[in-house]
């Protein structure tokens, strides 16, 4: 197996404040950056993991020469504040975690961000509301109209009291987190994946996101994996997917 190299920083910004927010960095040695990625988390069974369950996917794109730049969501590890699915005061803190790194560092490379389930509903929505922020978005598994995800027949118990305790259900509760609900916004190039065979959301959301960002002219590919389930990272969606969008979008 492949030796990959890198230097991994851990950051506690605004530290014991309400504020505090973590972000983990991996710079690749020994060769190139290419870029940088915004890779946010999805939900986590054990809260207190947060930005460090992302690490044991990331080989495939330090391999590829890109920074990676990994933050908890609100709630979640270090990243203090309760959890609001993926609303304003996530999309916020994400942001603001992500400027300070920018601030204290000499970037000048082009920034891309990928999330997964929760993780890739927060990445749209940063999409939305900072569009000249991301060149490009890569989205798996996630949920774009969180109206019909809470409304989905089958859709168990828990998940509707999360979005219940997180998020509540009222109107403006799911069109601020609903990207579908404000494509117009949007100008990153985005690669759209989900498994048809998703338990947790019906890979029909990402095939309408995509046909909404087209309907709107914004450039889009949507790919549907058959007998692919909620859990699609590996180095073949990696290798035949992500990094091939990644080599064209962050140059």
């Amino acid at each position: 197996m492949e030796q990959i190299s890198y230097t991994l920083k851990h950051y506690i910004y605004n530290k014991n404040t309400p504020n505090q927010s973590e972000l983990i960095a991996l710079y690749p040695h020994k060769i190139e950056v290419k870029g940088m990625l915004f890779f946010i988390h999805g939900h986590q069974i054990n809260d207190r993991i947060g930005a460090w369950e992302i690490l044991r996917f990331v080989s495939p794109i330090i391999k590829e020469g890109y920074c990676i730049l990994i933050p908890s969501m609100l709630g979640f590890g270090k990243t203090t504040g309760k959890k609001d699915m993926y609303g304003p005061e996530t999309i916020q803190r994400l942001y603001d975690t992500l400027t300070q790194w920018l601030k204290e560092n000499d970037n000048k490379k082009l920034i891309g961000v990928i999330g997964s389930s929760r993780g890739a509903s927060a990445a749209a929505l940063m999409t939305i509301k900072y569009p000249k922020l991301f060149t490009c978005a890569v989205v798996l598994a996630g949920t774009y109209d969180l109206e019909r995800q809470y409304n989905q027949i089958n859709l168990a118990l828990m998940k509707k009291r999360n979005i219940e305790e997180e998020s509540g259900i009222k109107p403006n509760d799911f069109d601020v987190r609903s990207a579908i609900k404000n494509t117009q916004a949007i100008i990153s190039p985005f690669l759209i994946i989900h498994g048809k065979e998703d338990e947790n959301i019906d890979f029909q959301q990402a095939v309408d996101f995509g046909e909404t960002l087209i309907k709107f002219g914004k450039e889009c590919q949507t790919v549907i994996l058959s007998n692919k389930s909620h859990a699609l990272f590996s180095n073949e969606i990696f290798e035949k997917y992500i990094i091939p969008f990644l080599r064209k979008k962050l140059k």
